[in-house]
């Protein structure tokens, strides 16, 4: 008997014209300053879905990881019902980084969007 694997697909977004309803209120939307300073703080915002995602018992997003290059630096786990699936993080970057936002929905599994951030 061969062992199965049970692993939820990862959906990365990554072209805007590529998302349809179904991918649009799944989408990690992640909202920067147009300029960020090096090493100086900065807000970031990250919302799930446009429209927002829905927040019933049925269908929600459980919780929300933000890394920073390789590393987690903040996993948001969400009530149904009582929060919504709206983030407001402070940070600062001395260089160049990857940001990666990874959702996960209880119906849909999970998705993930990753952006580039560079300091003046």
């Amino acid at each position: 008997m061969k062992d199965e694997v049970c692993v939820e697909p990862i959906v990365l977004i990554t072209k805007r014209n590529e998302i349809d309803e179904y991918h649009a209120i799944h989408n990690p939307i992640i909202e920067l300053p147009d300029k960020i300073k090096k090493c100086e703080p900065f807000d970031m915002t990250i919302k799930v879905g446009s429209p927002l995602h829905p927040n019933t018992l049925e269908h929600h997003i459980s919780w929300i990881q933000v890394f920073l290059d390789d590393n987690c630096i903040s996993w948001i786990n969400l009530t149904p019902m009582v929060m919504e699936p709206i983030v407001h993080l402070r940070l600062q970057v001395g260089k160049k980084s990857k940001l990666r936002v990874a959702v996960r929905c209880n119906m849909h599994g999970h998705w993930r969007k990753e952006i580039e951030i560079e300091p003046d």
